[in-house]
């Protein structure tokens, strides 16, 4: 569920989408119609276990061919944030389920036990911040993520607040990131110069913003 197209594909009952109906928006060049097949019902599954934690909304619709009864699944409350727009949260959830990630869950233990940092001990006394150096894919994936969730809090900030920054001429932002939180506040305020502060590894990354260094 994270993409538009799944609020399109049963448009004749109200945006929901049958798992059949998903997989069938794949490449036909990816999945032969056996494994799609396959897919779907497994996919089916995971959208039951899914609805039934309240994470999408499911109900019980019609085949568009077969007319027989059939589940289909839609976008809810909490499924809304991890549609994929400037917004969301899935890089969150991806960062959260990341191989790397996990990791430290397996070392959780013992690291209470020593009084130590659980990632630490998990990846050869590396912090995070460290083995993202190391790491291209998943400093890129903590970066992603961090950007994402720190897109929402600065939204309301901006509309609940409008004059906040008012009387700030320079902004820094220390741990900016891809700078895009400091990029969301400039836009709203034209008189403010940013400066984004972060590894060089980091900033190599990051969009050249205007107003901002």
């Amino acid at each position: 569920m994270a993409n538009t197209d799944t609020e399109k594909c049963g448009t004749t009952e109200g945006g929901l989408c049958s798992a059949e109906e998903i997989v069938s928006r794949m490449s036909s060049s990816v999945l032969a119609y056996l494994a799609k097949t396959r897919v779907s019902i497994g996919l089916d599954r995971l959208l039951r276990v899914v609805a039934s934690h309240g994470v999408v909304h499911g109900d019980i619709g019609h085949d568009a061919f077969t007319k027989h009864p059939t589940r289909k699944y839609g976008l809810n409350l909490v499924s809304q944030y991890f549609v994929q727009n400037e917004s969301s949260l899935a890089p969150l959830l991806c960062l959260s389920v990341d191989p790397v990630t996990i990791k430290s869950w397996h070392v959780l233990h013992e690291a209470i036990l020593d009084d130590g940092q659980p990632f630490s001990k998990a990846h050869n006394g590396l912090d995070l911040f460290e083995y993202g150096q190391l790491d291209p894919h998943f400093g890129s994936t903590f970066n992603f993520a961090m950007t994402s969730y720190c897109a929402l809090p600065i939204r309301y900030l901006l509309e609940s607040y409008p004059t906040c920054f008012d009387d700030v001429n320079i902004l820094v932002d220390v741990g900016g990131g891809h700078g895009s939180s400091l990029h969301s506040i400039i836009s709203h305020f034209p008189h403010i110069r940013g400066i984004n502060f972060d590894q060089p590894h980091v900033i190599s990354l990051a969009p050249n913003y205007s107003r901002t260094q």
